[in-house]
């Protein structure tokens, strides 16, 4: 989803965040955002501070999916 990033800088990112794949395309598009509003190339820093900005926006944030609480 993200061309320009190198190798080695994606892989920094997949270690440092454990991202659903909804919440990379969140990071995307507010990256496609930025870029268009300041026509600037989104670089890695600006990654980072919009991934710990997801992070951060999702605290707490309720999980969807089964949950067993014993029994049938």
């Amino acid at each position: 989803m993200l061309p320009d990033l190198s190798e080695r800088e994606a892989k920094m990112l997949a270690h440092k965040f454990d991202f659903s794949g909804g919440e990379i395309e969140n990071v995307v598009r507010k990256g496609f955002i930025d870029e268009v509003m300041t026509g600037e190339k989104t670089n890695l820093n600006a990654l980072l501070t919009l991934c710990q900005n997801e992070m951060l926006n999702n605290r707490g944030a309720k999980v969807v999916g089964f949950v067993h609480h014993g029994g049938l």
